[in-house]
């Protein structure tokens, strides 16, 4: 190869090293935009925190948690009552 392939390799293999860097780096901000997340007693914090695969906690909830936005409770798991980032917290219906 000669000296001005080489450069633009290297200048191309720079380039999409750093996109994937910058993307790797953004996934977490665009994970935390969802509207409303899920907690159960049953649930686990490296969870996406959805209907289907809920966090159990609520801070971890709170941190993928759009602000303005409404983490609900599936079932009763004998929590404290907590402040978070100004969200709503909310207990499913027919829960005590």
């Amino acid at each position: 190869m000669s000296r001005v392939s080489t450069i633009l390799f290297r200048r191309v293999a720079f380039a999409l090293l750093l996109a994937v860097v910058l993307l790797a780096v953004s996934l977490p901000v665009i994970a935390a935009t969802a509207p409303r997340t899920f907690v159960a007693s049953y649930g686990n914090d490296a969870q996406p925190c959805t209907l289907t695969q809920p966090c159990r906690g609520f801070f971890a909830a709170a941190e993928r948690t759009a602000a303005g936005g409404e983490i609900i409770v599936l079932d009763s798991g004998g929590g404290a009552a907590i402040t978070l980032r100004g969200l709503t917290i909310t207990a499913a219906g027919g829960l005590k």
